[in-house]
């Protein structure tokens, strides 16, 4: 879920006001108020009883570069070779000026990553315009030797350089991987998995291939639910048997023999929330709700009901660790000491730190996560 969640971690992290209105109201009056500061844990780098006001952040940095007041941010990008983080300390405006200075700005799959050709009609693109050494074309020379924990062990086993923008669109499917790593997962023929509140993902479905890669041998399917499925859509699937293309005319992912890749990662589409169509769908192995905002939307409510009677790992994303604080508060009030897998900072959140905020501190999609149900107990066969 991005367009609504990040609205949703911006107030998490900066307002002074409990929003009761938008909460778990029937659960209890408030579940307190957000102070005005934001505290930075020692997942991030600094003390865990540090806590700086934003606007004290913005006077003690002045016109000096992130990373200068911060040298926690210079790892917050996975290298500094990835420039998304010198790239936002040079003060540019967004992130279409981040895809314009490479070439990729409103084209193939990136065109969703900034606000201003989000939903544009065109003919669909789901190639990755960039040169066959920049991107994961193709299958890998082989399987992870260890589970991946980090970007820097996955553009190593990928053969990538640091300089690759390919982690600001790979965040959601490195994500997913991780999460099932987090539940001790083992590997079996087949995983089902609930992705509740995709938005800007359902214009990137192809990058999901990348889950073949890495997880060998395993057939996926992937059920997205969530408002921002077109009608249309509702109840289709889709099979994705094949890496994005590079722009690479003569690189081997052009090959005919190279244009399937088998068992392949199915993808269905089912619009609306979802504790109104659970029951249209098959059950899930696992479930997830990336950046999903959880104590700003009253709907989410039946949701977590339903998935607290679910015996099946669910994990949790938002754009920061407030958000997800108070998310976990949220779910306590409903089923106290349900939350297995306490809120931890993603390895695989997408670089690229998020725009306009409001706040100098980092935020990024899928910035942190924690896990709640079974999370711990794995996926035993």
């Amino acid at each position: 879920m991005m367009r609504p969640a990040r609205s949703a971690a911006m107030d998490a992290a900066s307002s002074g006001t409990a929003r009761d209105s938008t909460r778990f109201q029937e659960s209890r009056q408030s579940i307190g108020s957000c102070s005005s500061s934001v505290v930075l844990s020692s997942r991030a780098g600094i003390g865990a009883n540090t806590s700086l006001s934003a606007s004290a952040l913005r006077s003690k940095r002045g016109r000096r570069p992130l990373s200068a007041n911060f040298p926690f941010l210079s790892r917050y990008g996975f290298q500094l070779e990835l420039d998304c983080w010198i790239f936002l300390s040079q003060l540019e405006s967004s992130m279409c000026g981040f895809l314009d200075k490479r070439g990729l700005h409103g084209k193939g799959l990136w065109k969703n990553e900034c606000s201003c050709l989000a939903g544009a009609s065109s003919r669909r693109d789901s190639s990755w315009h960039l040169p066959s050494n920049a991107c994961p074309c193709k299958g890998p020379r082989n399987a992870p030797a260890a589970p991946l924990e980090s970007w820097k062990q996955y553009y190593e086993w990928r053969d990538l350089p640091l300089h690759s923008p390919a982690a600001i669109l790979l965040h959601s499917p490195l994500t997913l991987y991780y999460a099932i790593n987090q539940a001790t997962f083992d590997p079996r023929e087949k995983l089902t998995i609930h992705y509740l509140g995709p938005e800007r993902e359902l214009e990137q479905l192809e990058v999901f291939t990348e889950l073949l890669a890495l997880l060998p041998g395993t057939q996926i399917h992937i059920d997205f639910v969530g408002p921002a499925v077109p009608s249309s859509s509702h109840g289709s699937t889709l099979e994705l048997s094949s890496y994005p293309k590079c722009l690479d005319a003569s690189c081997e992912c052009k090959l005919e023999t190279n244009h399937t890749i088998t068992p392949t990662v199915s993808v269905s589409l089912w619009k609306g929330l979802y504790h109104d169509v659970h029951h249209q769908i098959s059950r899930a192995d696992f479930v997830v709700a990336f950046n999903a905002g959880i104590a700003a939307y009253i709907t989410w409510r039946p949701t977590i009901e339903l998935l607290l009677t679910m015996e099946v790992p669910v994990f949790v994303t938002d754009f920061c660790e407030e958000a997800c604080v108070l998310a976990v508060e949220c779910i306590d009030s409903l089923e106290p000491n349900h939350v297995t897998f306490p809120i931890t900072e993603n390895p695989f959140r997408q670089p690229a730190g998020l725009w306009n905020t409001g706040i100098d501190l980092p935020m990024h999609a899928n910035c942190f996560i924690f896990g709640l149900g079974v999370a711990l107990e794995g996926l035993v066969s």
